[in-house]
């Protein structure tokens, strides 16, 4: 399925198209570095002295100096606005897993470009289906006369379709019934999970006079 999601974050701010400043309006030399975009700085330690270049952050390695800022963003070349991306999620995905989106993220400051957006996957629970790994669990009720005759269930999968299945007559029913491959898509590779079946007995609430006759008459026909 594809979703398209909304969400408040840093954008390149519309006045000064990101950069922060005005260009036209020129720029002045950075008195702090002297032009040169880096500071050096004496620093003493236990091993002694030594000194650090590092990034000016007057001018922020440019050099330069606008002369004119933009009132908007304050120089910082970004403000608060609205984004919106569609994003494909395939099948298989698990509760919590994470997607990455190249660009989406935060504006970067003066014109930097974008970061990245990771987006965490909630999956909500299903009515009918349990699901474990890629195996998906479903509970069924079954009577003792269904046992006793074979009658076939009706079993839903999670693609939609339902199946008719065959409980075998020598079926202990502490063991679960599993079909192969009715389970949920392997995500980015081919196959899927199982689909398991956890037989419920439903016992009746009331046997009438005549049905605990033929059970009794049926005792001595089961083995």
């Amino acid at each position: 399925i594809e979703k398209e999601i909304h969400y408040n974050v840093l954008v390149r701010c519309r006045t000064c198209g990101g950069a922060g400043h005005d260009a036209k309006a020129g720029y002045t030399q950075c008195g702090m570095c002297g032009g040169r975009g880096e500071i050096k700085e004496n620093k003493q330690s236990f091993f002694g002295n030594f000194e650090q270049v590092k990034v000016c952050g007057a001018c922020h390695g440019t050099g330069q100096i606008p002369k004119q800022v933009c009132a908007t963003c304050r120089g910082s070349g970004r403000a608060r606005g609205e984004k919106k991306v569609r994003m494909s999620i395939r099948p298989g995905i698990r509760d919590g897993q994470i997607i990455k989106i190249k660009g989406a993220g935060e504006a970067g400051e003066r014109g930097a470009e974008e970061g990245d957006l990771y987006v965490a996957v909630r999956v909500k629970p299903h009515v009918s289906f349990e699901r474990r790994d890629d195996d998906l669990f479903i509970e069924k009720n079954v009577t003792l006369t269904d046992l006793l005759v074979g009658k076939k269930l009706a079993v839903p999968t999670i693609s939609g379709n339902t199946l008719h299945i065959e409980i075998p007559a020598d079926w202990d029913v502490r063991s679960d019934l599993i079909l192969q491959g009715e389970g949920m898509p392997h995500f980015g590779s081919g196959g899927r999970g199982d689909l398991v079946i956890k037989l419920k007995i439903k016992t009746p609430k009331k046997v009438s006079a005549k049905a605990k006759k033929i059970f009794e008459d049926l005792e001595g026909e089961i083995q």
